[in-house]
């Protein structure tokens, strides 16, 4: 039985691919740092974000359960969103298949609305901040406020 020698090597190749690797997750961890740190030091600066919700479909009663000069608030850290600056609601339009002209066609139906509500928010933001963040978790923290309008009104 012959023995056979094995020394270890390292191939050009394997050096590249490692420092490839590296490489990637060093600019990864960059931009993530740089897109959701927050630099505690910047300079702030005073804005208002204004949103609409559009809520389509929604039977007509509950489009009272929401009223000009709401405050919104997340459910799970009890923090203002903003205040309701505008409610309206329009005919639903849902789209149909004519089978006359063979296409889709808006049609109105009678028993629901599409519901708009627009909603205020003072906010404080470093003046190098990235909206879509900011507005991203605006949106998503009023969804206990959309599950209001559905609860069926007192009466």
């Amino acid at each position: 039985m012959a023995s056979e020698n094995k020394a270890f090597r390292i191939n050009f190749v394997d050096v590249l691919l490692t420092l490839f690797i590296v490489a990637i997750v060093g600019v990864g961890a960059f931009m993530i740092g740089s897109a959701f740190g927050i630099d505690i030091s910047a300079e702030k600066e005073d804005m208002t974000i204004e949103y609409t919700l559009q809520l389509r479909g929604m039977m007509p009663e509950f489009k009272d359960n929401v009223t000009v000069g709401e405050t919104v608030i997340d459910a799970q850290k009890r923090l203002n969103l903003g205040t309701v600056t505008a409610v309206w609601s329009e005919p639903y339009e849902k789209d149909v298949y004519d089978e006359e002209s063979g296409t889709m066609v808006k049609a109105v139906h009678p028993e629901n609305v599409t519901m708009y509500i627009r909603i205020s928010s003072p906010v404080m933001l470093p003046t190098r901040c990235i909206m879509s963040t900011v507005l991203k978790w605006r949106l998503a923290s009023v969804s206990a406020f959309i599950q209001k309008i559905f609860v069926q009104p007192v009466m």
